[in-house]
């Protein structure tokens, strides 16, 4: 029989090791190719250059927006009394704080690949708090080979200097290969972004040529520098002047530049790039795949795909509860026995069309009578209503009434007879028809349904309507009522098969 492996709990392919030394003393380098080799030096500073591109940043915002726009809580770790209370304190912090604008800040970790802010604490009367959340310029950070978070100063430009824990809240968009530094967008948005760049600034170029031809100056052999010199100063002069001055043995033309297909070439190389930034933002390439003039075309270029809203929103969540929330539970309820730390939870999905539900179940549980075969947690988990707990207040809505006609009116004296009206208006048709053989097959009992009505109506407990029932009916015909019930029994069956077809 084959021996059961050690296990092995240490990090074996750590950062030390790796072959490839990517590192500088203690501190890692960023393993990003492309800030490698196209920064020149700059860092991750060359992808926040990139955020003040148009379409990079308008689409981020759309991204940002997708995610700070949705509904969000804090669930506790249990349905425990003190785990609400601390799930309850967490939800008040964050609620005080400018949580929209970390968030926002935190998500451009998304092109940058990792964001930081710095939570600014406070403290009152027992109480530890967060004021503020400031972000930071992620150009400011280095990681060491442990993965912890380093500052870079004028004092330590290289290694950064070492940070105080449950100080700094970190996002980081996911590294394939573990980096701490994470997989920033900008690497697949740096190329599309760079060729746009170069592209506009040869098409203003063109377009200054285009709308300025560009002047030529002829001498013949032999003309004196100075006399050159006065011809090119006259050439440079046609951009600025309407008239100039030249001697008669030099010449002056125009030379048009081509018109024919240089706009096209630029313009579409343009919206090339800003079709493949659009792709790596949002999934598609917006309106440039709906045809131009048609309803939504514009729509499309603003929307987020979901999957990448509820991918961005589980990002946040992951780092707000493994940081924020368990910070703030440790700081103010460090000896409390808990059973876990609750959780930020945003709601990505969209919200659900309860109206034909709640008519079905109307239906169902009311007028068919199937209520009581229902459990009550149905409502709970199906509307999200939780159900009062025992001695607990409740909302207590009186239900609305009909008005009464003027037939109803005058039998609203009689029990046995609203109760009977009352099961005419619950029931459809159909059912009604079934309801009404029933109620012969008991009135030619010679049953009476108005001492039982009152009995119900009068009894105080459960015990005490057992009691009144058998004090009133002790004497009846058990046998003939069977027969009778079994016979209307029958007929409703036979009914019920005719009107199903």
């Amino acid at each position: 029989m084959p021996k059961t492996p050690k296990l092995i709990t240490d990090e074996i392919a750590t950062a030390e090791k790796d072959i490839f030394r990517d590192y500088m003393g203690r501190t890692l380098n960023n393993p990003d190719k492309v800030l490698k080799s196209e920064s020149g030096g700059k860092g991750i500073e060359l992808y926040e250059d990139l955020l003040r591109d148009a379409r990079v940043g308008a689409t981020l915002q759309s991204r940002r927006l997708a995610v700070t726009g949705k509904e969000w809580r804090v669930d506790p770790a249990t349905d425990k009394r003190q785990d609400a209370k601390i799930a309850e304190y967490v939800s008040q912090v964050l609620k005080a704080i400018n949580l929209d604008a970390y968030r926002r800040a935190a998500l451009s970790g998304l092109v940058l690949g990792f964001k930081t802010s710095e939570i600014i604490w406070d403290y009152s009367e027992g109480d530890i708090f967060i004021s503020r959340i400031i972000p930071k310029a992620s150009r400011r950070f280095v990681f060491d080979l442990d993965g912890r978070l380093r500052l870079l100063t004028i004092a330590n430009m290289v290694q950064g200097e070492e940070l105080p824990e449950r100080k700094f809240q970190l996002f980081v968009n996911p590294s394939d290969n573990g980096s701490p530094y994470g997989d920033g967008l900008g690497r697949m948005l740096y190329w599309p972004v760079w060729f746009k760049k170069n592209a506009i600034k040869f098409w203003m170029i063109f377009a200054d040529k285009f709308g300025s031809p560009t002047g030529v100056g002829k001498y013949p052999p032999g003309t004196p520098k100075e006399q050159q010199q006065v011809l090119l100063d006259a050439v440079e002069a046609i951009q600025q002047e309407s008239a100039i001055v030249i001697p008669s043995t030099l010449t002056v033309e125009l030379l048009e530049a081509a018109r024919q297909g240089s706009v096209n070439t630029y313009e579409t190389l343009c919206d090339f790039m800003d079709r493949q930034i659009a792709m790596v933002m949002l999934g598609h390439t917006g309106s440039s795949e709906s045809t131009p003039g048609k309803l939504g075309s514009e729509d499309m270029a603003k929307e987020v795909r979901e999957d990448y809203v509820k991918a961005d929103a589980d990002l946040l969540c992951e780092a707000e509860n493994n940081q924020l929330v368990r910070w703030i539970v440790d700081y103010n309820f460090p000896n409390v026995g808990r059973n876990g730390y609750p959780k930020v939870w945003i709601r990505t999905e969209p919200e659900e069309n309860l109206k034909p539900l709640a008519e079905r179940d109307k239906i169902l549980l009311v007028d068919m009578g199937m209520g009581k075969r229902v459990p009550e947690t149905y409502i709970s988990e199906t509307y999200g209503v939780p159900l009062a707990k025992d001695g607990e207040a409740t909302i207590d809505v009186p239900i609305q009434q009909p008005a009464l006609s003027s037939q109803s009116s005058a039998i609203s004296n009689d029990p046995a007879q609203m109760a009977e009206a009352s099961m005419t208006k619950r029931f459809s048709p159909d059912q009604q028809n079934i309801e009404d053989l029933a109620d012969a097959s008991i009135k030619e009992s010679g049953m009476d349904l108005a001492p039982l009505i009152a009995i119900i109506d009068a009894a105080q407990s459960y015990e005490d309507l057992q009691a009144k029932i058998k004090e009133a009916y002790g004497s009846l015909d058990l046998a003939q009522f069977r027969q009778v019930l079994a016979q209307a029994l029958f007929m409703a069956e036979l009914k019920g098969r005719s009107l199903n077809g």
